[in-house]
């Protein structure tokens, strides 16, 4: 079995080391087939964000940065959450990673995450999503409509 490389972000930089140990090989297996019809030897640039650990639960942010998984212009995103280690999939969805710079895709907002996208119908607007923990889960709460200073972005 080829190695994986898995990239942890504390939103600022990369390892290429695996230092969670709950994110195991068994775990990033989990993940692909959960995720996707690729063997997780297939996903050789999945990066997995940890976020924070609250209640003995952990929360990783995992980006399938894949040309056989992102579309024109959108890419997979999926939020896991490791219990007592059990992994659990608490949100996926697809999104636009291309956004202006200084603004990041996901923001930590605890116990919620502010997801920043272009606006579909204005590309001088930009709209922040608040997903936040739902029985067990993590929806959309909150969605507001931020004006981008092009200067600024």
């Amino acid at each position: 079995m080829k190695k994986l490389l898995i990239c942890l972000f504390l939103l600022t930089g990369c390892s290429s080391s695996l230092t969670l140990r709950e994110l195991n090989e068994k775990s990033v297996a989990q993940i692909a087939q959960e995720n996707t019809n690729l063997s997780a030897d297939a996903l050789s640039n999945l990066k997995i964000t940890y976020l924070w650990n609250d209640n003995r639960e952990a929360l990783h942010w995992v980006d399938f940065n894949n040309e056989q998984l992102c579309g024109i212009k959108y890419c997979l995103y999926a939020l896991y959450a490791i219990n007592e280690g059990q992994l659990q999939l608490l949100w996926r969805a697809y999104l636009d990673p291309l956004l202006p710079p200084k603004v990041n895709l996901i923001e930590p907002d605890k116990p919620c995450l502010k997801i920043n996208q272009f606006n579909k119908k204005n590309p001088d607007v930009l709209d922040q999503y608040s997903l936040c923990p739902d029985l067990g889960k993590y929806q959309i709460t909150d969605k507001q409509a931020i004006p981008l200073n092009r200067s600024q972005s």
